[in-house]
């Protein structure tokens, strides 16, 4: 239960911590596609001419996102559009920022994902063959990004790059940055009413993004929470069956004590505080087990299945619980026999 609860909340950390860096926008907007899986609608142009035109909206980001071959397999590519006023802001795993982000916006390279660039073992410097519209391309790899979206990796192009290789135009989602004291509802509201009758389009906020993303996180771990506790029932039983066991198995030995002159409640609180004790030192134990099992989940286990890094977070009140279940359980084992 340590190694799965810190593993988890890691995770959960990291996945925080990314869309904090990756979305910087105030506002995005978007098609919904037809099915989860999809790579993403187009959005109309006329909803494009209508978004730079509403008042507290000081400059835009675009981006398409397709599905493509690249070293081999399907993988998928974000083409990011920038006004001349944004910088990309995606947060680097490898790679020199004051670098990276000039030789991408000047078209001299993409940027991978982590997963890509670990299942495809890609370094930066190395290139990266992708098909295009006009036959495999070899692209040079100008850095590694963190990405907790995609399990195959992804692709990150500059839209001018984008369309020298693609004959595609189509955005699939924009991002709206607001001016200083720009009221985020209001602008909300005057992009529905701008784009209504052209499209039904996804209309959120950045707040809102974030929290839908950690809800689905949050959905996507329930299980594991439910076998967590399920593990937690087994432990707590397994080891007041065990050490009720033990103790009962002594009755002759405490027969002698209670010969040589122990009073009942002598004999209780002793055997009482030796399962006690032995209850702590599990729940001493399963703190470095756990741990230990908890870098191996993330440091080996995630790691070879999606090729994700994770910020290890260990909660403080996990340890805690388990230290407290092993001895409460030893407790309650000492009582009967006691």
């Amino acid at each position: 239960t340590v190694g799965v609860t810190v593993m988890v909340d890691s995770f959960r950390a990291s996945v925080s911590n990314w869309l904090s860096a990756s979305l910087r926008a105030d506002i995005y907007v978007s098609a919904p596609a037809l099915h989860t899986g999809q790579p993403g609608v187009a959005l109309a142009p006329a909803v494009l001419g209508r978004l730079r035109h509403i008042a507290g909206v000081d400059a835009l980001s675009t981006g398409r996102r397709i599905s493509i071959e690249a070293g081999g397999h399907r993988v998928a590519l974000f083409a990011l559009g920038l006004e001349h006023t944004l910088q990309p802001r995606y947060p680097l795993k490898a790679g020199d920022p004051e670098y990276v982000w000039p030789a991408f916006l000047a078209g001299e390279g993409v940027l991978v994902s982590e997963p890509l660039a670990w299942h495809q073992r890609l370094g930066i410097g190395e290139h990266i063959s992708i098909h295009t519209d006009s036959g495999n391309r070899d692209f040079r790899v100008l850095g590694i990004y963190y990405d907790y979206g995609s399990q195959s990796g992804e692709v990150l192009m500059h839209r001018p790059l984008y369309e020298r290789h693609f004959a595609d135009r189509s955005v699939s989602g924009a991002g709206l940055y607001l001016a200083a004291d720009t009221d985020l509802r209001q602008t909300i509201e005057s992009v529905r009413q701008a784009t209504a009758g052209i499209q039904n389009l996804n209309v959120v906020s950045n707040r809102e993004l974030r929290e839908i993303s950690l809800a689905i996180f949050d959905r996507t771990f329930t299980i594991t929470g439910v076998l967590r506790l399920l593990v937690i029932v087994v432990a707590f039983i397994g080891i007041l069956s065990a050490f009720m066991a033990l103790q009962l198995e002594r009755s002759r030995e405490l027969g002698v004590l209670r010969a040589t002159g122990f009073t009942p409640a002598q004999v209780a609180g002793m055997v009482t505080a030796q399962t006690g004790f032995m209850g702590l030192v599990a729940g001493l134990l399963a703190i470095p087990t756990g741990l230990a099992l908890a870098a191996l989940l993330i440091e080996v286990i995630n790691r070879r299945a999606f090729g994700w890094s994770m910020t290890t977070v260990i909660p403080a009140d996990a340890l805690l619980e388990a230290v407290l279940l092993a001895t409460a359980a030893a407790l309650l084992a000492g009582i009967y026999p006691g």
